[in-house]
């Protein structure tokens, strides 16, 4: 190889140090602001939990393939009788304590380690439900179709042609509408909550009234053209409802990092710590995010 060639292969190595390093920085940062907050919410992970996680964890990893789907369903119980919940699966005490120490065993990690590792994991999870705790679980809904093109000229262009008549939105969305996942739905979004698209879809969305074609709307995915089919008051279903409490989790974060007292400057042994993390230092074993150094 060419000296250039191998000064951009060293520097392209350098870059992904870096850009490991930085990572590796934001998720203590993130574990440390949420350790943080559960304390101030008086929230907490007991040693049995996280026995209980790290034992469904690993009975999940020996569970063989699940079987096909039965071509018949199974009976529906009775009316006013609800299911019984499935329950995780666990291991015997001997089958956990096997498992356990082979999985330390193969990834070098002590006890205290890994269970500072999942403790971060449940903390976080924790938060998050409590956090989605104010999302109302019924809430006002917008049934909506969408074009996504990439331009204004092109969805200036598109306005036009609905306008027209000479082509449905419907159309131009499975000719031409870069949102993949309902562009074979003829741009069909089904029903939306506020808050699962972006700030700019729901404020058009919601403003728009039943039948009405919006005007192009800029937001994060390009140019958008919206049209709403029906509006009305429904329960918001369990998969929508996961993806709020995530972005709430999400946009908690973001707001805590950016506060006045978090401090990104690291010294000593956190330093040395988050650089064995992104492999720049090579001295010991790398420890979980859990067990990083408190203090920030």
């Amino acid at each position: 190889q060419s000296p250039e060639a191998i000064q951009q292969q060293i520097q392209t190595l350098q870059t992904q140090r870096v850009a490991a390093l930085d990572q590796v920085l934001t998720d203590m940062i993130d574990e440390e602001l949420v350790r943080l907050e559960m304390e101030r919410r008086g929230l907490q992970i007991t040693p049995e939990e996280i026995t209980a996680r790290i034992n469904a964890d690993l009975a999940r990893a020996r569970r063989p393939p699940e079987q096909p789907t039965p071509a018949v369903p199974p009976p529906t119980p009775p009316p006013g009788v609800t299911p019984s919940p499935t329950l995780p699966p666990t291991l015997t005490a001997s089958e956990f304590e096997t498992a356990y120490q082979d999985l330390l065993q193969r990834i070098n990690f002590t006890d205290a380690q890994y269970r500072a590792y999942t403790e971060a994991i449940l903390q976080k999870e924790k938060l998050r439900a409590a956090l989605a705790a104010d999302i109302p679980t019924v809430q006002e809904h917008v049934h909506v179709r969408r074009l996504t093109v990439g331009t204004q000229e092109e969805a200036t262009a598109a306005l036009a042609q609905i306008r027209s008549g000479e082509k449905t939105l419907e159309e131009l969305a499975r000719e031409k509408s870069l949102d993949l996942t309902s562009r074979n739905a003829g741009g069909d979004l089904g029903w939306l909550p506020r808050g699962l698209e972006s700030p700019q879809f729901d404020e058009a969305a919601f403003r728009l009234q039943v039948g009405e074609i919006s005007e192009p709307v800029v937001t994060p995915q390009g140019f958008e053209i919206l049209q709403v089919l029906g509006k009305e008051t429904r329960p918001v279903a369990p998969d929508q409802f996961d993806r709020l409490s995530l972005r709430r989790m999400e946009q908690w974060l973001r707001q805590a990092r950016e506060d006045a007292g978090v401090r990104r400057e690291l010294t000593g042994d956190r330093r040395e710590w988050v650089m064995r993390q992104a492999g720049i230092v090579g001295r010991g074993q790398p420890a979980p995010l859990g067990s990083m150094p408190r203090g920030f």
